[in-house]
This record gives structure tokens, sequence and C-alpha cells, in this order.
């Protein structure tokens, strides 16, 4: 009896990853390098720990309360400064007399 040798089957080629060009095995599910896969998208090492990271929720007072910190404004942050409602009167005024003096 003469024993057949099996004869080793053709191994597919590596491709290289979209991202960071590693040769990622035929039958990988991701990349050994970046970790992009089919899931991910094939996303880069700068998307992915992005992702990661977790950011606080966004709160419109806290933000208004901070940016009245930062501007000196205090919790009102819509109310213009005096002095722009001065101006606009003063030129509002100009305007009225320019135009009844030249009538």
């Amino acid at each position: 009896m003469s024993a057949r040798r099996k004869r080793p089957a053709a191994r597919a080629a590596s491709t290289e990853c979209a991202h960071c060009g590693a040769l990622v095995p035929p039958r990988a599910r991701a990349c050994r390098e970046c970790g992009s896969d089919a899931e991910t998208g094939w996303r880069d090492e700068e998307e992915l720990f992005l992702e990661s990271i977790e950011l606080p929720e966004f709160d419109e007072a806290d933000y208004r309360a901070a940016m009245g910190e930062i501007t000196g404004r205090g919790e009102n942050s819509s109310r213009r400064p005096r002095w722009v409602i001065w101006v606009a009167w003063i030129l509002l005024a100009a305007l009225v007399l320019l135009f009844t003096l030249a009538g």
C-alpha cells in the first residue's frame, strides 16, 4: 500500500492594508498593525483613537457660564455692552439731523 501524499493547498497571497500598508494574511479579520477591519471601515489609527475618547455631554448652561467667566460679562452673555447701544443712538440721531437739514 502506498500512502498518498496530499498536496499542500495553494495559499492565497497576503493583501495589503488600505490604511497602513502592512501585509494582512488571507483569512485575517483585521490588520495586525492598525486594527482596521471591515466593520470599522478600515480606519486609520487616528480615527480609532478619536473614537475611544469619551467626551462629556454638551450643556448649554455650563457653556454660557464658562463664556461669561472668560469674557467678564457674567450669566447674561447675550446682552450687548452699553457703549454699543450709545453709539447706535448717536449715529441714529446724527442721521435724522442730517436728513432734516438737507431736506
